[in-house]
């Protein structure tokens, strides 16, 4: 197996470093880091890589500032490929590149909705707890990487939350080939919400993401019917319905 870092924010934009298996890398300022870093930000030591055959692990090194994944501060954490984390101002995305029919396999195990990996939040909560009178929306990844699930909450109606939301959603969809959407909190969808979803359907679609949709109020769904959108995803009532299609190939 093969895998590196690459640097998708900060002084050093763009730098990419090979990582090997059964190897341990250090991150940090210091000049003895397997991976130097100018950002003053930054500790000497502040994390540590650990590669093997099985699993990628990140480990913070008692660092002053934090070692952060999908904006949560973490000790030592198991990290799938595509996974991105931030140390000082630099913003890191871990790629593990196994072999290629290996990729095309989805295994059981690895469509448990248990073991899904938070990527990013918006407006600082979980989708299912968002008050329905605030947009919220969360994005997890399975950890086989290929599976992005997106569940979106409250009130979709344009704003610049939204937005912001629209911009991390693309971010995340490079290596996905599978998306589901989860709808059951969202709560109201005016005409300008809906060109944020539609706009969230047609860079799936470009990224030929296969698309799911789940759990829809009634009407949200009557909503989506109007727009067409029903005839560009799979509808199933539940997360496991769609994921369960998802294993058998369908």
């Amino acid at each position: 197996m093969a895998h590196h870092l690459l640097i998708t924010n900060g002084l050093e934009k763009g730098k990419s470093f090979p990582l090997t298996d059964n190897t341990t890398f250090v991150i940090g300022r210091s000049d003895s880091s397997d991976i130097q870093l100018s950002d003053a930000s930054a500790s000497r030591v502040h994390c540590r890589i650990h590669v093997n055959d099985t699993q990628t692990r990140l480990e913070d090194a008692g660092s002053s500032g934090g070692t952060f994944v999908a904006g949560q501060k973490i000790t030592d954490i198991h990290i799938p490929s595509g996974t991105e984390f931030r140390v000082g101002d630099t913003q890191f995305r871990y790629q593990g590149i196994v072999d290629p029919l290996a990729e095309t396999m989805v295994s059981e195990e690895t469509l448990q909705i248990t073991q899904l990996v938070v990527l990013q939040t918006w407006n600082g909560g979980l989708a299912g707890q968002a008050s329905s009178k605030n947009f919220c929306a969360e994005l997890f990844q399975t950890e086989c990487a290929q599976i992005l699930i997106c569940k979106i909450a409250g009130i979709m109606n344009g704003d610049e939350k939204n937005y912001e939301f629209l911009e991390g959603f693309r971010e995340h969809l490079s290596d996905k080939e599978h998306l589901v959407f989860d709808l059951e909190h969202l709560t109201h969808l005016n005409s300008s919400g809906i060109g944020v979803f539609v706009a969230c359907i047609t860079s799936a679609k470009e990224n030929d993401c296969k698309m799911f949709l789940v759990n829809q109020p009634d009407n949200i769904r009557s909503l989506l019917n109007l727009v067409g959108v029903s005839a560009l995803v799979q509808i199933h009532d539940t997360t496991e319905a769609a994921m369960e299609e998802i294993r058998e190939g369908k």
